[in-house]
């Protein structure tokens, strides 16, 4: 029997759910990324301004699809591009 809700969910299912390993995302925030409270991006975005980050979100789309079929995570890299694509649409709206 297929479980289709929560409440089909067993005792062990529930116990395994709370061991699962979570897996810091990649593409989000990865860990080597952050120091301390400040993320690099937001280091950045400061340092930078307004123009000069949303051309290097651009930038960084460009190079995450220009070589996302070499490095042998094509998908990782796509997501990457897009994360990079909707800072510039969060930065367009801000200004």
């Amino acid at each position: 029997m297929t479980k289709t809700s929560l409440n089909d969910a067993t005792p062990d299912d529930w116990d395994k759910l709370g061991t699962a390993i979570v897996e810091p995302s990649m593409v989000e925030s990865p860990p080597h990324y952050n120091q301390g409270d400040v993320e690099a991006i937001d280091a950045i975005r400061s340092a930078l301004g307004p123009s000069s980050f949303i051309d290097y979100c651009r930038a960084n789309a460009l190079k995450y699809t220009w070589r996302m079929q070499d490095k042998g995570k094509p998908l990782e890299d796509c997501r990457k591009a897009l994360w990079y694509l909707e800072k510039v649409q969060e930065e367009l709206q801000r200004v």
